[in-house]
């Protein structure tokens, strides 16, 4: 942030500082918000896909009063996934990535998991609406940890995002390649997309 008052421009050499800066800003890309993909705020597959579960999950913690952890089960036989629908941020780009945060509920030993993802965006004035389809599949593989219920992370670069724009009305499928080594349920318990930028 720059503050400009009285004695920040009291010569010509502050005035031509602060231009510099403005014109700097102006040409570097400009970071949106992001938008969490919770457990709780997904949406069930009604084909293609199976869903994946949704649960409450207490902690074991001795304690009287536990935390509740909202999460989705993803399973390593099934094809399963959910659905999350967004408004893209004014500020908008298709520079994003999606950190996918979560565990695996059994142990592994050098295993892989592979998570994918399309995006479906209407813009105003579209008339396919009623008959859209995803885009392209973006997915990434990651090296799971061998303890059970470590929590990891999972980045996948978005590549295919059907053209994405400030303001669109978005649907975004997410769901695990059962062809991926990790065995057992990866359980999901948050995402976020990030790095929007234009």
């Amino acid at each position: 942030m720059i503050v400009i008052n009285a004695s920040t421009i009291s010569n010509s050499a502050s005035i031509a500082i602060i231009t510099a800066s403005l014109v700097a800003m102006s040409a570097s890309p400009i970071t949106a918000p992001y938008i969490d993909l919770m457990p709780e705020m997904s949406i069930p597959p009604l084909s293609g896909l199976q869903a994946a579960a949704f649960e409450y999950v207490e902690t074991s913690s001795s304690a009287t009063n536990k935390p509740v952890y909202p999460q989705l089960r993803f399973d390593d036989i099934t094809n399963e996934g959910r659905q999350w629908r967004f408004r893209v941020p004014t500020i908008s780009g298709s520079n994003c990535v999606i950190k996918v945060s979560g565990r695996m509920a059994g142990a592994n030993s050098t295993k892989t998991l592979t998570l994918s993802t399309q995006f479906a965006c209407i813009s105003v004035g579209d008339t396919s609406a009623s008959s859209k389809f995803f885009a392209p599949i973006n997915s990434a593989t990651v090296t799971v940890p061998n303890a059970a219920n470590q929590q990891f992370e999972s980045i996948i670069t978005i590549t295919n995002s059907d053209s994405i724009a400030s303001e669109d009305d978005c649907t975004l499928v997410l769901y695990r390649d059962t062809t991926d080594t990790a065995v057992g349920d990866f359980v999901y318990t948050s995402a976020r997309i990030q790095n929007f930028s234009v």
